[in-house]
């Protein structure tokens, strides 16, 4: 819900997690924002949304029972290369992006992009959990 809205319209909402954290910690204004998050283990929401889409996608991939069908499609589709020759990227769960002007306007769009930017030892993760962990881990260092 919060990954489409542009960045205006969502930091009021941004600001009032960022006063609740405060508060509920006990700092002053001044502190850092990024430290509010680390101490307790959360996203802030702009980065909420790429875990959500990604775990939906890691669910879809790898869990197809869990997922609705037309969405397993979707995503497994885009698994295939366009040619029948190996390449690097066969191996690596990479999201292929399919060059139509529809496609570029959907939502797919987006996922296959924050898909493609997720590193590889985390996209072939055991387990949903692990993925979400590992995944949350990693958007927390980076951020």
């Amino acid at each position: 819900m919060y990954i489409s809205t542009n960045k205006t319209t969502i930091e009021p909402l941004h600001i009032a997690c960022n006063r609740a954290l405060r508060t509920c910690q006990g700092v002053n204004r001044y502190y850092n924002v990024k430290q509010l998050y680390c101490n307790y283990e959360i996203l802030p929401i702009h980065l909420l949304g790429n875990l959500r889409v990604c775990r939906y996608i890691y669910r879809s991939l790898h869990f197809k029972d869990a997922a609705p069908n037309s969405s397993c499609n979707l995503f497994n589709v885009l698994t295939e290369s366009c040619h029948v020759y190996p390449t690097r990227l066969k191996s690596t769960n990479y999201l292929y992006k399919r060059p139509n002007k529809a496609f570029y306007a959907s939502y797919v769009n987006f996922g296959t992009y924050l898909w493609n930017l997720v590193p590889i030892d985390i996209r072939t993760s055991t387990s949903t959990d692990n993925f979400v962990l590992k995944y949350k881990q990693y958007l927390l260092d980076s951020w």
